[in-house]
């Protein structure tokens, strides 16, 4: 019974020492930019399903934020943001709606937001009654919530049923609901049945 065994640690030593052999060689080959480094930002808030709402000093919501992530790095002044939407309550019912795939929160000691940055698919429409149904979209969107004002320099498209228009950069005062067109404005009118 013996001879069996060491055979047996003999093969479990070299099995052993060849596996070790192995996984030194292979960390070696590794790239030392996938080993985490002390300069990594460490994460130091991470939610899922995020609602937040503001209320007036009436105590009426006048802004809702749902996002579907958000991750946050210690000591940053930033937030990242997954699907964002963002809605601007009205008193006379109507509200308007800003979305992303992306987007940027930047904000002072964990404070409230100060502005956003959005981005990837931007689109703002506006909801309520008698109220025409367009929206608006764009690939970068600032939007600053204390004031509810957005802007933008890039290119927006407006699509209603009736026009489509295009513009280089956009001014939106979202209290006020005015939108003004920056540069380049060019409209199309769908052509009436008759």
């Amino acid at each position: 019974m013996n001879m069996m065994m060491v055979p047996l640690r003999v093969y479990m030593t070299a099995f052993t020492l060849c596996t070790v052999a192995y996984v030194i060689f292979s960390l070696s080959l590794s790239n030392p930019t996938n080993l985490p480094t002390s300069t990594d930002p460490i994460i130091d808030e991470s939610m899922y399903g995020v609602q937040a709402h503001c209320f007036n000093q009436a105590g009426n919501i006048t802004q809702t934020v749902t996002i579907r992530s958000w991750r946050h790095h210690k000591g940053k002044d930033v937030a990242y943001l997954e699907s964002p939407v963002l809605k601007i309550h009205h008193k006379d019912g109507s509200s308007w709606e800003i979305s992303s795939q992306k987007g940027q929160g930047f904000h002072k000691a964990h404070r409230k937001l100060d502005k956003l940055l959005l981005s990837d698919e931007v689109t703002i429409q506006r909801f309520g009654p008698a109220v025409d149904s367009w929206e608006l979209k764009t690939d970068l969107l600032w939007f600053i919530p204390t004031l509810s004002t957005a802007f933008t320099q890039a290119l927006v498209t407006v699509v209603s049923p009736e026009v489509k228009m295009q513009a280089l950069g956009m001014r939106a005062d979202l209290k006020h609901h005015s939108i003004k067109f920056l540069n380049h404005v060019n409209t199309s009118y769908a052509k009436p049945t008759i």
